[in-house]
């Protein structure tokens, strides 16, 4: 599949109907277009049924000045944003990843290592010793069917992840928070195909997956050492959360970002992260002079 544009860096992305030029092939290859940490042949995440701490090292591996990405596939999906950044800026980004467990326990029936995964973690991050930690701050509503308890609000923040912020805050590292993203009830991809002349036919209202407001962005008021990030604007538009935009499929599945589309909004990606989480250019601009 070739692309007439090799990035994009608007402030926010807009609706779409014309998909007339997409190709099956990339359809159907859509759910291997991961990022370097959550494509199962780097092995650089920690498997469902595993609780040990897998990690990988991206950018200048020798740099003193250290960005850990850890928790779930939801943060591990940025991996493109973050790899690109750790080369451009010369610092050493460490994934922490470990697949289908936040960083934050939060119980699966019949399965504990998402607990034991998360006991050893501030331990570890104690040793590596980040600059600073990146990870999700809110949970986004699955499917109207798929609550995990009945009175689910759309979204929210788990307590048990405001506790782990906590804790890697009482080791004086600042976390960044990045927003959860919506979930499609089916696979929007494939929708896209189905629907090429009105591909906006695909996109999920906003509001039955994230709320009107970012939840995190309360935490950051009680806690100095925890700064929200938001990426919406350029996940969804004018209420809508679409799955095509610019010749690009925007989800390898229904719940997470395509490689492909998260390399194309770098740039913007990018603007937002530093406008939003200043202590996040301070520690590029110094791993600049390492």
């Amino acid at each position: 599949m070739s692309f007439k544009k090799s990035s994009f860096d608007g402030s926010e992305i807009y609706i779409q109907d014309d998909a007339t030029d997409l190709e099956y092939g990339y359809v159907t290859a859509i759910a291997n277009d991961l990022g370097e940490v959550m494509d199962r042949n780097n092995g650089c995440a920690t498997e469902i049924n595993d609780s040990t701490i897998i990690v990988c090292e991206f950018g200048n591996t020798s740099s003193e000045t250290v960005i850990a990405l850890v928790g779930g596939s939801h943060v591990g999906q940025w991996s493109p944003l973050l790899v690109n950044l750790a080369k451009e800026y010369n610092f050493k980004l460490v994934s922490v990843i470990k697949h289908s467990c936040s960083l934050g326990y939060e119980i699966v029936e019949d399965n504990h290592t998402c607990e034991l995964w998360n006991e050893n973690i501030v331990d570890y991050l104690s040793e590596l010793d980040p600059g600073l930690v990146v990870t999700n701050s809110t949970r986004a509503n699955r499917l109207r069917t798929d609550r995990l308890v009945d009175d689910d609000p759309v979204e929210f923040v788990p307590k048990q992840y405001v506790k782990k912020w906590e804790e890697i805050n009482g080791l004086g590292i600042p976390v960044v928070g990045i927003r959860d993203n919506p979930w499609f009830e089916s696979d929007p991809s494939y929708c896209v195909w189905k629907n090429r002349q009105e591909a906006s036919q695909c996109a999920r209202p906003v509001e039955e997956v994230l709320l009107p407001r970012n939840p995190a962005d309360e935490d950051m008021k009680q806690n100095p050492l925890f700064i929200s990030v938001d990426f919406t604007k350029l996940i969804c538009s004018k209420g809508l959360c679409p799955a095509y935009f610019d010749g690009r499929l925007m989800w390898s599945d229904t719940h997470h970002l395509s490689r492909t589309y998260l390399k194309y909004i770098t740039p913007s990606l990018k603007n937002v992260l530093e406008r939003q989480a200043p202590v996040f250019q301070t520690l590029n601009h110094h791993a600049g002079s390492n």
